[in-house]
């Protein structure tokens, strides 16, 4: 079923569905595209912040290489064997390195390695010979990336970018929720038009039957009937226009808690539960403002943009500072092989420890054994000259923090002065109501007064009906002042960032 042919049917469905304040927020919250949207964003935050870890992940590299070559010497001490030029040489190589940032700033690393060489030189004892490593290293920042890097930074933008998510989907869902409740009293509004519409014209209807009664007793002249039949046919115009209000009001409501129209909701008369009737509370003006300045999310949101300027300043001022590195490393190394004393030319004396005749097992038991220890300890430093672009950087930084601190103070002004109004129309919707009240009193006594004075030959049609439409007014004022007033809660309580708090909302 196409879109616009659910549309069509919607104005014809018949089933009726009860339904709360309560019960229409979390639909909205649970269905609305905007706070599903936002959900998502909150999401991928998630997701960035995770994935700025990746920077303190452990690498793995690995390196295994055959290599065959025959280099051209010129020398008489070459070794190459009778007839060669120069001799030649196999290598198998393979190295394993494991690699971590740490959060200090500082890369340590571990490897070892492992190489076989065999060669036909003449001056090489072993054939082939077995070389082991293993060793680490570190290499600690001193003053440039010692409290602050990049990684360190990405790590802490990622985390305030999730804050910045769920303050933006906290404002999601109170604009929402603010949405709904607004578009529920508007519904409410609408539905009792539509009564006070009906039982306009249902007075006027009797109005005209009276009439009719009066002619045909000869009381009154036929004439008389044009004004009420007039009349009726004047409030049936109005009690159209007020189903199609209903409908469309009905449907703004629909469009708020479906995320597709082929939900069954979409097909059901809407009937609210929930009256607007509601006492009437003073407004405590400094609570609401110092609410909105703790609650309100856009100041939240500003906040952490704030805080990610100041690390950004901060990035840049540390690439100011020279480079000066720690720089530490241990390796163990292993030798052994197959002794080849007997190819040796001009019979050189060899006096080699029996320890280094053997495998690549004796190999490794040589480097454990420390035999060939290689320890480095030491400073790197590194002075940029000019830093023109880290500068530049700098102010660039400086600049985007001073906006965000204008934003912030043009903000809180804007929240202050939303609070503030909010807070008059509270206070006059409260006393729309007190009025209302009275001008509907007042109505209905009019009403039955120049009834009874129609009964008693003392009034005509039109004042009748003329009593009629102010009382339908009257009605309709104190509807409108009652639903105004539920309006206001909501707009108050947006404004002061308390709304998910008062309803007792809770976003994950």
């Amino acid at each position: 079923m196409t879109a616009m042919t659910v549309l069509a049917m919607a104005p014809l469905a018949h089933a009726q569905q009860p339904l709360t304040l309560a019960d229409a927020t979390g639909r909205a919250l649970a269905k609305n595209h905007s706070v599903r949207i936002e959900r998502e964003h909150v999401t991928a935050a998630d997701a960035r912040a995770r994935g700025a870890l990746g920077a303190y992940d452990v690498q793995l590299h690995v390196d295994v290489n055959a290599r065959h070559h025959r280099d051209p010497v010129n020398s008489l001490f070459s070794g190459a064997p009778s007839g060669s030029a120069a001799p030649s040489q196999n290598r198998f190589t393979s190295t394993m390195t494991l690699s971590q940032r740490l959060r200090t700033g500082a890369m340590a690393s571990a490897s070892t390695s492992v190489t076989r060489e065999a060669t036909d030189g003449l001056f090489s004892p072993f054939a082939p010979a077995y070389t082991s490593s293993l060793g680490v290293d570190l290499q600690q920042p001193l003053l440039r990336d010692r409290a602050i890097d990049p990684a360190r930074t990405s790590l802490q933008v990622t985390a305030l970018d999730r804050n910045r998510s769920s303050a933006q989907l906290t404002r999601q869902a109170m604009d929402t929720v603010a949405e709904v409740e607004k578009a529920y009293w508007g519904l409410v509004a609408a539905r009792r038009e539509l009564n006070v519409r009906r039982g306009n014209m249902t007075l006027a209807e009797q109005q005209r039957l009276d009439t009719q009664v009066r002619i045909e007793a000869k009381t009154a002249a036929v004439s008389d009937l044009a004004q009420p039949t007039a009349e009726v046919e004047r409030r049936r115009g109005e009690l159209l226009q007020a189903q199609e209000a209903l409908v469309r009001a009905e449907r703004a409501l629909k469009l708020l808690m479906i995320d597709n129209l082929e939900d069954p909701i979409w097909a059901q008369e809407l009937i609210p539960a929930d009256a607007p009737d509601a006492p009437v509370v003073p407004v405590d003006v400094p609570r609401m403002l110092a609410d909105a300045r703790r609650n309100r999310p856009e100041l939240a949101d500003l906040t952490a943009r704030g805080s990610q300027e100041d690390l950004q300043i901060k990035l840049a001022r540390n690439q100011l500072k020279p480079r000066m590195d720690l720089v530490a490393s241990y390796t163990i190394r292993g030798l052994a092989g197959d002794l080849e004393s007997s190819s040796l030319p001009f019979n050189f004396p060899v006096s080699l420890p029996a320890s280094l005749n053997g495998g690549l097992g004796n190999s490794y038991s040589n480097m454990f054994d420390q035999k060939f220890p290689d320890f480095v300890v030491g400073v790197s430093f590194d002075v940029p000259i000019g830093r023109r672009e880290t500068r530049a950087q700098i102010a660039e930084a400086e600049s985007d923090r001073r906006r965000v601190s204008t934003e912030m103070a043009g903000m809180h002004d804007r929240i202050a002065t939303e609070v503030l109004n909010a807070a008059t129309a509270l206070e006059t919707a409260a006393g729309r109501i007190q009025a209302a009240h009275a001008g509907l009193v007042a109505a209905q006594t009019q009403l039955r007064a120049e009834q009874d004075r129609y009964q008693a030959g003392l009034s005509t049609n039109f004042f009748v009906l003329t009593r009629q439409n102010d009382l339908a007014a009257a009605q309709l004022v104190e509807i409108s002042a009652l639903t105004d007033y539920r309006k206001a809660q909501t707009e108050l309580a947006l404004a002061s960032g308390t709304l998910l708090l008062d309803r007792g909302i809770r976003i994950n």
